[in-house]
C-alpha cells in the first residue's frame, strides 16, 4: 500500500490482518537513497519471497494516489529490485485502488485436506521419563497439488504422537525437539505448536541443484518430551537447571521399578495405603514408643509393626489387619507386586549371640546359620536366636527409598496426582514430582508436582498442614517461589493441596499477590484448592 493518508495506512492494515501480506509504504520510504536501499527495498523483496511461485507477486495499490503517481513509485522499485523477478512491481498493479482485500486471492497460506489425521507407524524409543524419540528418520508427506508451490516444498506438516505427554506450545526450542548427529546441522525446522509438532517440509540441509521434489524434503527425527525433560527445557529458556529433590529421587526409583509413575500413584493413593504406611519411620524415641504402646489396647498393639532401631518390619497378618478387607487376596497381590519389583523382602528378626543386638536378616541370607548384619559374627540358627515361638516369625522389609517416601509425606503429592488424573477427561495426563530449580549453585525454588491435564499445566504445592510453614516472611518467600515456578513453566493454574479440610485464606492471598507481580504483563494463573486429600478406600460390603 503506497501513500501517506490515513486511508492508505488503514487499507494496509486490513491487508495485513486478513491476508497476512499488508505492507505500508509512505513517501518517506522513498525520500532519500539511503533509506530506500537499506529499508524499503529489503522489505519489498521479502514480500516477493513469500510467494513460492515465482510467476506470482504482490499487488501494489493506493487509496490516495492516481495511477500515474503510483506508477512512478513502482518504476523506482523496478530499478532497485533484482531483474530476475518475472513480474516487476510496475506490471503487478491493476487492482481497483480502494477495493477491500480479496481474501481468497491474496492468501499466502493454503490448507490441504490430504493426510489430515492420517496415522503413520513409526518405531519410537521411550526413555525413563516418557520421552518418545523416533528411531529412524521420517519421510515427510507431500500433497498431490504441490505444483501450487512452484515446485518448492513450502508446506508445513503437523505431527502428533499418539501416546505423547508433552504439553503443546509454550515456546520449546527446536533443539529439544529434533534428534541430530553430534556436530551436524539439522536439516529440519520444527516448533511446538497448538496441534503438536509443526515441521517445515523443506530440507535445510544440502540439496543438490535440480533435485526432484522427494530430494528437497526434510527427513526429521522428532522427539516428544516426557514431563521431566519438558520442564528442564522450559527452565533452560530462563537460565535454570531442574533437578529432583531427595524425595523426588526416591519416588522416581520406586516408579521405575514398578514400571511407571502412574503405577506408583495407583499403589500409594489406593486402598493399600494403610498397609504401606506401616513401614513409615516415626519421629520418636524408644521411650516415647514404649509410652505410646502402653496406652494402646491389646488389639491396637497387635496391629503395630516390629521396630528394630528406627525401622519398622511387619508380618503378613499385620498387613491384613491394616487393610481390613474380609479376605487376604488384596494383600497377597500387593506383596507379589512389590516382590516382582524388588521393593520388598521377607526375613526374620534375630538376636546375635555376640553383639546381642536384634537385626532383620533376609531369607536369602539364612541357612544353617547367618552373618550378623551389625557385627558380622557367624550365628547358628538355633532357637536362642529368635523371639518366642516354635520357629522364627517372618517379617517384611520395604525398600529404603519407598520407606523414606512414605516417611517424608511423599504420599500427599501422589494423592493430589491421583485426584488430578481422575478428573482429566481428555484421557491424556502426565506429571512429574518433587522438582528443584537451580541457578548455578543456588536453589531458587521447588515444587511438589507439575501436571499436564486437559491441555493445561498445573503446578501443585502439597502440604500436611492448612497453609504455608513458618512466619510471615517465610510464607511470602514460599509464595514467591511458587509464582516463579509458575512463570517459568507458563502454568495455567496453581493448586494448593492438603490432607486437611481447608487452606488458610491469608496464604491464598499471599500467593495471588506473588502471581500478580510475576505475571504483570500476562494473565496470572488461577489458584485452585484441593483439600481433604487421602487414599481411595474400597467400600466394605
Amino acid at each position: 500500500m503506497v501513500g501517506d493518508t490515513a486511508e492508505d495506512f488503514a487499507l494496509a492494515r486490513a491487508y495485513d490482518l486478513f491476508c497476512g501480506t499488508g505492507l505500508w509504504l509512505p513517501s518517506s520510504m522513498f525520500s532519500d537513497e539511503e533509506t530506500f536501499k537499506a529499508t524499503t527495498l529489503p522489505m519489498v523483496m521479502d514480500r516477493h519471497r513469500q510467494f513460492a511461485d515465482p510467476s506470482r507477486s504482490p499487488g501494489y495499490v493506493s487509496a490516495s494516489l492516481s495511477d500515474k503517481e503510483l506508477g512512478e513509485y513502482l518504476r523506482r522499485l523496478d530499478d532497485g529490485l533484482p531483474k530476475i523477478l518475472m513480474n516487476p512491481p510496475s506490471q503487478a498493479h491493476g487492482i481497483a485502488r480502494t477495493d477491500f482485500p480479496d481474501a481468497a486471492a491474496s492468501h499466502t497460506f493454503r490448507a490441504f485436506d490430504e493426510n489430515a489425521d492420517a496415522p503413520a507407524s513409526v518405531a519410537v524409543e521411550r526413555d525413563e521419563d516418557g520421552t518418545l524419540t523416533m528411531a529412524t528418520r521420517f519421510a515427510m508427506p507431500s500433497p498431490s497439488e504441490n505444483g501450487f508451490f512452484g515446485g518448492l516444498p513450502a508446506w508445513i506438516v503437523d505431527f502428533r504422537f499418539e501416546d505423547g505427554a508433552m504439553p503443546v506450545g509454550r515456546g520449546i526450542g527446536p533443539e529439544r525437539l529434533l534428534v541430530s548427529s553430534p556436530g551436524s546441522f539439522p536439516d529440519s525446522v520444527v516448533r511446538s505448536s497448538q496441534h503438536g509438532l509443526a515441521v517445515e517440509a523443506a530440507s535445510f540441509g544440502l540439496v543438490q541443484a535440480g533435485a526432484v521434489m522427494s530430494g528437497r524434503l526434510a527427513h526429521p527425527r522428532l522427539a516428544n518430551l516426557g514431563m521431566l525433560s519438558w520442564a528442564r527445557a522450559m527452565a533452560a529458556v530462563h537460565g535454570y537447571e531442574v533437578r529432583h529433590s531427595t524425595p523426588g529421587t526416591n519416588a522416581e526409583l520406586v516408579a521405575r521399578r514398578l514400571g511407571s509413575r502412574a503405577a506408583l500413584t495407583e499403589i500409594v493413593a489406593g486402598p493399600m495405603h494403610p498397609v504401606l504406611k506401616l513401614f513409615a519411620v516415626l519421629d520418636e524415641s524408644d521411650r516415647q514408643r514404649k509410652k505410646r504402646y502402653a496406652a494402646m489396647s491389646p488389639e491396637e498393639r497387635a496391629r503395630q509393626p516390629r521396630w528394630v532401631g528406627a525401622d519398622s518390619f511387619v508380618t503378613f497378618d499385620d498387613m491384613f489387619l491394616a487393610h481390613g478387607a474380609p479376605t487376604d487376596d488384596p494383600v497377597r497381590g500387593l506383596v507379589d507386586t512389590l516382590l516382582r519389583a524388588d521393593l520388598i523382602r521377607r526375613g526374620a528378626i534375630l538376636k546375635c549371640e555376640e553383639c546381642v543386638r536384634w537385626s532383620f536378616v533376609p531369607d536369602e541370607q539364612l541357612g544353617r546359620g547367618y552373618e550378623c548384619p551389625r557385627c558380622s559374627a557367624r550365628n547358628l540358627l538355633t532357637s536362642a536366636r529368635w523371639e518366642r515361638g516354635r520357629e522364627p516369625k517372618r517379617y517384611y522389609d520395604l525398600h529404603n527409598a519407598f520407606r523414606q517416601l512414605l516417611t517424608e509425606n511423599g504420599d500427599i503429592p501422589l494423592f493430589a496426582a491421583a485426584r488430578l488424573r481422575a478428573r482429566s477427561h481428555s484421557g491424556r495426563y502426565g506429571d512429574v514430582g518433587e522438582l528443584e530449580f537451580w541457578k548455578g549453585d543456588d536453589q531458587v525454588a521447588e515444587i511438589d508436582l507439575v501436571s499436564h491435564a486437559n491441555g493445561r499445566i498445573l503446578v501443585t504445592e502439597a502440604k500436611t498442614s492448612a497453609g504455608f510453614d513458618g512466619a510471615q516472611k517465610q510464607k511470602k518467600g514460599t509464595a514467591r517461589k511458587i509464582a516463579e515456578v509458575a512463570r517459568i513453566l507458563r502454568a495455567d493454574a496453581v493448586v494448593l493441596a492438603t490432607d486437611k479440610t481447608t487452606w488458610r485464606e491469608s496464604d491464598i492471598g499471599l500467593l495471588n499477590d506473588a502471581l500478580s507481580k510475576r505475571f504483570a504483563a500476562h494473565p496470572a494463573p488461577t489458584v485452585q484448592i484441593s483439600d481433604s486429600l487421602g487414599p481411595t478406600i474400597e467400600p466394605r460390603g
